[in-house]
């Protein structure tokens, strides 16, 4: 898997991870708990003081996470994000940010 498609797969900014454990239905230690984290990490990465990049460790440990729980992320070329729970998925266009 290349880069790209690897960036692909990854909530755009803090309000996309947030959004996605919000439509979960589940809270951040509960995150934390299914990704193997500390809950500090899942909480830098929401407030933004751990940027969401594709070399952070953590930050695939979260996306884990999210995957154990039927939950992922899709990046589209025309700027909007998709993020799919159990059930349904949401799309957040780029001017709703």
């Amino acid at each position: 898997m290349s880069i790209e498609q690897l960036e692909m797969q990854l909530p755009r900014n803090k309000e996309e991870l947030r959004a996605a454990r919000f439509l979960a239905g589940i809270t951040q230690v509960e995150l934390a708990e299914v990704s193997g984290v500390n809950i500090n990490t899942v909480q830098a990465y929401e407030q933004g003081s751990l940027e969401i990049h594709w070399q952070r460790r953590g930050l695939f440990a979260v996306i884990q996470g999210f995957r154990s729980l039927g939950v992922s992320f899709q990046r589209n070329y025309d700027g909007s994000s998709t993020i799919t729970i159990p059930s349904h998925a949401v799309t957040i266009r780029k001017e709703d940010k």
